[in-house]
């Protein structure tokens, strides 16, 4: 909001929303930029890398898991687990994670943070998350427990459009 203050001609405008509605956010001028996990594959766009983030098991406390420092991915197939729809950033994270190795029982999917917090603290599977969104889930009946075998991190961008001009391209 400091910025807002210094430039008033400014009007910042702030979606939360998946990572191809920020794209199409970009793509029908409603943005100038989108902050989003990962690069996206079209020419239009060109990104930065802000930060890799790493991932993360969540269980509830008294899960067989949580007493364990840390876990391997070969640690999870057994149980029950919760993960996002298709088509979600991290589920294309997740699902990536089980490549050449057995995939997760998936046994329910959700789109917001805030139900899978809740489906972890009632106790009702494992899930795996990225360290940006952790603060979502500091609640007295989830343990948080960093994983052993990961080298997979999940990307954050900056997403700039670019339009095409008579002189070449130019950023938006």
């Amino acid at each position: 909001m400091q910025y807002s203050l210094v430039h008033p001609e400014t009007r910042i405008k702030l979606i939360d929303t998946q990572w191809d509605r920020c794209l199409k956010a970009l793509l029908d001028g409603q943005a100038d930029l989108a902050l989003t996990a990962g690069q996206p594959s079209l020419s239009t766009f060109n990104s930065t890398l802000l930060f890799s983030d790493k991932f993360y098991l969540l269980c509830h406390r008294n899960h067989p898991l949580a007493r364990l420092e840390m876990v391997d991915i070969a640690d999870i197939g057994q149980y029950p687990f919760i993960g996002f729809c298709p088509g979600t950033r991290i589920r294309q994270h997740t699902d990536r994670l089980c490549d050449g190795r057995e995939g997760f029982n998936y046994q329910m999917e959700v789109r917001q943070l805030t139900t899978m917090m809740g489906l972890i603290a009632a106790n009702y599977g494992v899930s795996i998350t990225t360290g940006l969104t952790l603060f979502q889930f500091r609640h007295k009946d989830i343990a948080i427990i960093p994983f052993r075998d990961l080298v997979l991190e999940a990307h954050k961008e900056i997403i700039f459009l670019f339009m095409c001009s008579e002189n070449g391209h130019h950023r938006v």
